[in-house]
């Protein structure tokens, strides 16, 4: 998150400010896209049974990551959760 709000110039929350937000929302999950181990994307997802909801998002800075689009697939990983309920 704070490679995404650095680049982009907006601000963000803190990560325990996140870590609370995934305690407290019973049915909130973080989903993260790796590339040989490393977390490139990720995001908090609210999934219920009528209604998902993509809260928050984030993508690394490394141009090696950047041309891979796995921000694009997560988001797909998480409609198709999404749809599953």
């Amino acid at each position: 998150m704070k490679q995404t709000t650095t680049r982009d110039s907006f601000s963000g929350n803190t990560q325990k400010y996140y870590e609370q937000f995934l305690l407290e929302n019973k049915t909130s999950q973080l989903l993260l896209a790796k590339i040989d181990g490393v977390v490139v994307a990720g995001g908090i997802f609210i999934f219920e049974k009528e209604v998902s909801i993509y809260y928050y998002g984030a993508s690394t800075s490394d141009t090696q990551y950047r041309n891979s689009m796995a921000p694009y697939l997560l988001q797909w990983e998480a409609i198709t959760k999404a749809k599953s309920y």
